[in-house]
């Protein structure tokens, strides 16, 4: 899935990132397939859902954790909401110093 999310096929990568997640919601790679899950979701021009991905990716924890933080704010940055990127960017730098 990440592959053809770098060859520019999102479709494809969210479909196999959501086949992976199914699979193995448990596993050790799942928050790597959520965070690609909400990348494709982005590639789609769907980031309404990707907001939600990113927002589940912070709760939940974990080794996607800021990355998903810093997603948020670039996708509200790049949608001219620019005091949600900014506050996005502030819990950045409050929870991951």
């Amino acid at each position: 899935a990440d592959t053809q999310l770098r060859l520019k096929d999102p479709s494809a990568a969210l479909v196999n990132f959501q086949l992976a997640i199914d699979r193995y919601p448990q596993g050790p790679l799942v928050a790597d397939a959520r965070f690609g899950r909400a990348r494709a979701l982005e590639a789609l021009q769907r980031p309404d859902e990707a907001v939600a991905q990113y927002e589940e990716i912070i709760r939940a924890g974990g080794a996607r954790a800021e990355d998903a933080q810093f997603h948020l704010g670039l996708l509200a940055f790049e949608r001219k909401q620019f005091a949600q990127a900014a506050a996005a960017y502030q819990e950045l730098w409050t929870r991951y110093p």
